[in-house]
């Protein structure tokens, strides 16, 4: 039935909320008051989130703001009135719901990988309770949003940036939008920046041997930062390039591998890591606090990445032994696993059609071919490039939004890459035996 509803500007079109177990949203044509007809439903099985339905529709200017209870709230731009588009979303529930007992049982045994991905019972997992996000008041403003949570209480959120394209941090020092030719000299602890703006190079001297690089942008400027995290003693440190301090965060122990991302899609890196001897995920975010996330086992490479578009990295495990990779999405519950790869292969961090979703794809060493599928229209494609020592480190240095093919091969300290944008291949050779190109950082670990 329906709970609630709300009439975009012209008064034209109805938004509503049936609320019940697997409830919907629902476009109505208003027009004629007399006789109103459905034109669009929106599910939650549509937008790929696990919730148990939507609460309440609110209409602001030409976004839809939805609170979908487990889903947090839902934002659309209704430019076209009966097909929303989502174009962002905030979500408030804190708790993972209870899964299935069986899956629960094997959680706690630590072996969690045989149901959490891929058993069929999964559809347990729809939630049946009214918890989460019930309330969204967009009425101060887009940079001032409320949503009210049944358990956590009031939220102020910034939805300003819905409708922005997320900027490209992959080792972009310079906030041009395109990754920059860089690396760490472990022997001395210098970075050394080529900006692609003006093509200037800067020398910055930030760690130590042993140290792992975990550039990002973790103050919101735009920039990426200089970061190490140092196993040794669990420490972060960092350089900000918005204003040059130097802090540090104790967070992790020796053996963890840095997994920073973007977790709460508030435009900030967060610092994260996986550990290897339990399988758990510990994500500071920058907004939502620490969250904890078993996901993995421990000969799997573990990266962030995002496969639903939504502004969240979402975690992900790929397992080198059958290829299976295995991603926790940030809006649901549900895993997704997919078989793609094989032994010795690389899986990849990467979107190459530049949707704004990861792309499932991996570098064959062996072969030195490339093979993908894109996340939109699905077509698969097969490239070689490169030879077995190289690295792969595949970024946007051409700043038209895509990933671009590219490695880097330490014999000769030479970066090799095809430019997405006019097929053009670029060989420079850059950096000092030892170096370790800083674009690999994000790639599987």
């Amino acid at each position: 039935s329906n709970h609630s509803a709300w009439t975009d500007e012209t008064g034209n079109y109805l938004y509503s909320a049936r609320e019940f177990s697997n409830g919907d949203l629902r476009v109505y044509d208003v027009s004629n008051p007399a006789a109103p007809f459905l034109r669009n439903t929106i599910t939650a099985a549509t937008l790929n989130i696990n919730a148990i339905t939507p609460h309440n529709p609110v209409v602001m200017g030409n976004k839809l703001y939805v609170a979908w209870y487990q889903a947090g709230t839902q934002v659309f731009d209704i430019t076209d009135p009966v097909n929303p588009v989502r174009v962002g979303q905030y979500d408030t529930y804190q708790p993972e719901f209870a899964p299935p007992a069986e899956e629960m049982r094997i959680v706690d045994n630590a072996e969690p990988w045989d149901i959490m991905c891929g058993s069929d019972s999964l559809g347990n997992a729809l939630p049946t309770s009214y918890s989460g996000n019930w309330a969204v008041f967009p009425f101060l403003g887009e940079t001032k949003v409320l949503l009210g949570d049944l358990t956590s209480g009031l939220f102020v959120v910034d939805a300003s940036r819905a409708t922005e394209t997320l900027k490209n941090i992959v080792s972009d020092f310079d906030g041009d939008g395109r990754t920059d030719l860089s690396v760490f000299r472990p022997t001395t602890g210098d970075w050394v920046v080529e900006k692609s703006s003006d093509n200037s190079e800067t020398t910055l001297n930030w760690g130590l041997p042993g140290d792992i690089i975990t550039p990002g942008d973790y103050d919101g400027d735009g920039k990426s930062d200089h970061a190490i995290f140092r196993p040794s003693t669990g420490v972060w440190w960092f350089v900000m390039s918005s204003d040059g301090s130097r802090p540090a965060v104790n967070f992790g122990l020796n053996g963890d591998i840095p997994v920073p991302a973007d977790y709460d899609a508030d435009g900030k890196t967060d610092v994260a890591v996986w550990r290897p001897s339990n399988g758990v995920w510990y994500i500071n975010q920058s907004t939502l606090g620490v969250r904890y996330q078993r996901w993995g086992a421990s000969t799997d490479l573990v990266f962030a990445g995002d496969y639903e578009g939504d502004g969240k990295a979402d975690l992900v495990a790929w397992r080198p032994s059958n290829g299976v990779w295995y991603i926790l999405q940030s809006s649901s519950s549900i895993p997704i696993y997919y078989s793609f790869g094989t032994t010795g292969d690389k899986a990849l961090f990467a979107d190459f059609d530049g949707d704004s979703r990861s792309d499932f794809s991996i570098f064959r060493p062996s072969t030195g071919v490339w093979y993908r599928i894109n996340s939109t229209g699905g077509a698969s494609s097969a490239y070689q490039f490169g030879i077995a020592e190289d690295i792969p480190i595949p970024a946007d240095y051409d700043g038209d939004g895509k990933s671009d093919i590219a490695v880097f091969r330490p014999s000769d300290n030479v970066w090799y890459r095809v430019s997405s944008s006019n097929n053009g291949i670029s060989i420079r050779q850059y950096g000092q035996t030892g170096d370790e190109p800083s674009p690999s950082s994000v790639q599987p670990q």
